[in-house]
């Protein structure tokens, strides 16, 4: 990879890289996880790998989330350190928000209490890459923090999508009032009944016929944060159990099988089971033998392939899915029209 950029975020601090991937896909570079007070030793390797010096380095959140310390070995490195941070997660939502463009198109609402619809939500607002004007701000449970509802209050409504994912996050925004906003407001609601299945509505909604997307277990932060930032541009985050693969992605998977060239899964045999891994294959293929799986450890690229089926053989523990294709890059095409609802103040 040939970054512009990286985000580091704290391994130990979930609340602070649930915008992490909008900000990469903007800033085109990748999401790395490193300790609260040091840089790691692969972060450090992998910095000097993707990066040409001089390059900027963007630490979200307060010298409480990542010390001073972090932004001093990132200069010594010979990279350029820049913190967005607020007082919150909140704020610091809005500060990442503000990097990534002072005009937004779409801005996404998620809960900051919970990773699986900001970290979708996230991926979707990367994937418009470079040339971006998609954010993700967070919403505390049913309400809006001063911070948040003071940025979506100097935004129009009719000039921005503004798109509440989950349940909570359509609550927190029809139950405030804006005091810029028309009385009468359109928003654009994503919501299910599982963290799956909301994030297999948004995918639906945000994608126009993607060639791949990413799978990561439903129980890792980590590992959503890391698979939303590495896919960006080429499909969706997805979720599931990790001994079985979750009924919505599933459903998401077979409506789209015939598009779909590659699926990316996160993480070792702990986090996506075999069992698991064999019906992603199976959902995207034409049958449940013709699939191919591509181990990439350690970002090392495989040198073969194996046909595989779900029922003989199978994968290598924990190795990526995929199915053969040389599909073009996918191109984002929010289908917002069934979603539109206006809401009264």
């Amino acid at each position: 990879m040939n970054a512009s950029s990286a985000v580091l975020v704290s391994r130990d601090s979930q609340s602070y890289a649930l915008t992490a991937p909008a900000l990469a896909g903007k800033k085109h570079g990748p999401v790395l996880l490193t300790p609260s007070t040091s840089v790691s030793s692969a972060v450090q390797a992998e910095l000097k790998r993707v990066l040409k010096p001089g390059a900027t380095v963007y630490l979200v959140g307060g010298t409480s989330i990542l010390s001073s310390a972090v932004a001093s070995k990132v200069s010594a490195l010979g990279f350029t350190p820049k913190r967005l941070a607020g007082t919150s997660r909140y704020s610091t939502s809005v500060a990442v928000a503000k990097s990534i463009t002072s005009a937004p198109e779409y801005v996404f609402l998620a809960t900051g209490t919970d990773y699986h619809s900001a970290l979708a939500a996230a991926s979707a607002a990367g994937s418009l890459g470079t040339g971006g004007k998609a954010v993700v701000v967070l919403n505390d449970g049913n309400t809006l923090t001063s911070s948040v509802k003071s940025y979506l209050n100097g935004l129009d409504p009719d000039e921005t999508y503004m798109i509440p994912v989950g349940a909570s996050a359509k609550y927190a925004l029809t139950h405030t009032s804006f005091s810029k906003w028309p009385s009468r407001y359109t928003y654009y609601p994503v919501t299910a009944s599982t963290n799956e299945g909301t994030a297999a509505a948004l995918a639906a909604m945000w994608w126009r016929a993607p060639s791949s997307a990413a799978l990561a277990y439903t129980d890792s932060w980590r590992g959503g944060a890391t698979a939303g930032a590495a896919m960006n541009v080429f499909g969706p985050l997805l979720w599931t159990d990790v001994s079985a693969l979750s009924a919505d992605t599933r459903s998401y998977l077979v409506k789209g099988a015939a598009n779909l060239g590659g699926l990316a899964v996160f993480g070792g045999t702990g986090s996506v089971s075999t069992a698991a891994l064999n019906s992603a294959g199976a959902a995207i293929s034409a049958n449940s033998s013709q699939w191919t799986y591509m181990p990439d450890y350690n970002g090392l690229a495989p040198q073969a392939s194996s046909f595989s089926s779900a029922t003989v053989g199978g994968p290598a523990a924990g190795a990526p899915a995929a199915r053969p294709g040389t599909a073009p890059r996918p191109v984002t095409a929010p289908d917002l029209a069934p979603l539109s609802s206006r809401h009264q103040q």
